[in-house]
């Protein structure tokens, strides 16, 4: 039997491996910090990083932050969004959704579907 996991992170070093079975890692602003790392392992992986104001690229991916075997990201910021998933290795879903009069701004990989909602916009 295959368990699968979901791993909040935590406001120190964050160096996390996933299962066999589909994970699901969180991050917020305080919490998705420079140096984390992130293993989804095998499986379909998720990670969903939250941040209530404006997200830009050095918050999608902080220096040194790394993102690896996870298949899909869901971004939910409150303002505008800045985001490349280029560098991030078997990523192939991205998810963005923000809400009010503001930009989406995302760059990924041919092999990356991508999906960007205005919540605001939607309802």
């Amino acid at each position: 039997m295959v368990f699968r996991q979901t791993w909040p992170l935590t406001t120190g070093a964050d160096n996390v491996v996933g299962t066999s079975g589909n994970d699901t890692f969180t991050g917020t602003d305080t919490t998705w910090l420079v140096g984390d790392a992130i293993n989804g392992g095998a499986g379909t992986d998720t990670f969903n990083y939250i941040k209530t104001g404006a997200i830009t690229q050095a918050d999608f991916l902080p220096t040194g932050a790394s993102v690896t075997g996870v298949e899909t990201i869901n971004v939910t910021g409150g303002a505008a969004i800045a985001a490349n998933s280029t560098s991030i290795a078997g990523l192939t879903k991205l998810n963005v959704t923000n809400s009010g009069a503001n930009d989406i701004g995302l760059t990924a990989a041919a092999t990356t579907d991508v999906t960007a909602t205005n919540a605001t916009l939607a309802t």
